[in-house]
């Protein structure tokens, strides 16, 4: 009689384990950072476990996301939801390297054109920092139209349109605008450019860059 009731709790325990495990979420990775950093707006020490979606903030350390598909170095004072193949990026600056993973950025899109790219993307407010490191790093449109490729040891700095233009919104200068795409080498459909400034960068070229988002008609 012993031996049953002993054989059904462990039954029941086994089983209690199973539900649980297959309700918990899976792993997508580890936080690593020097002191204090905050997972889901709770403070953790040294390391982390991430989950789908987790919100990542570093303070005065850097950090480094190991996922399962790469290896993201985090800045300072940086902000971030990370998933399994993409990070949202809020403020502050990442670096990672290859093809398996991008960024979103206000309503851009980066990621790494092949094996060889090793991109470094920055936010700060509503400007967006985009430099590539080697390779080639493809900036893209929200609907995943290209908006341009970054070659290695070249920088772009991204900026709301001036005017407050909203996204669908039609040009106001269309011949200045179409002349200025076709300068950047985008198609107008994808994006209309509004101002194209020289800014200059250490180690290659750096240039600002105004732009809304226009639909192809």
């Amino acid at each position: 009689m012993k031996k049953v009731m002993v054989g059904n709790v462990l039954v029941i325990f086994v089983s209690l384990a199973m539900v649980q495990a297959l309700a918990s979420p899976p792993s997508i990775g580890i936080a690593t950072a020097k002191g204090s950093f905050r997972v889901d707006d709770s403070y953790v020490a040294g390391n982390a476990t991430l989950f789908e979606g987790a919100a990542v903030e570093t303070g005065v350390n850097s950090g480094e996301l190991n996922l399962s598909k790469t290896r993201v170095t985090i800045g300072a004072d940086t902000r971030s939801r990370v998933f399994v193949d993409r990070l949202i990026l809020d403020r502050g600056k990442v670096q990672w390297a290859g093809t398996g993973f991008r960024a979103l950025v206000g309503e851009l899109q980066v990621v790494g054109a092949d094996g060889t790219s090793k991109a470094l993307v920055s936010r700060n407010g509503e400007t967006i920092q985009v430099a590539s490191i080697s390779g080639t790093v493809n900036v893209l449109s929200s609907n995943g139209e290209m908006v341009m490729a970054v070659a290695a040891g070249n920088a772009y700095a991204f900026e709301a349109d001036p005017q407050g233009a909203s996204p669908g919104s039609a040009p106001k200068d269309k011949a200045k605008q179409a002349s200025n795409a076709k300068h950047a080498g985008l198609s107008t459909a994808a994006k209309t450019w509004i101002t194209i400034g020289s800014l200059g960068a250490a180690g290659g070229t750096a240039a600002t860059i105004a732009y809304r988002e226009t639909r192809s008609r």
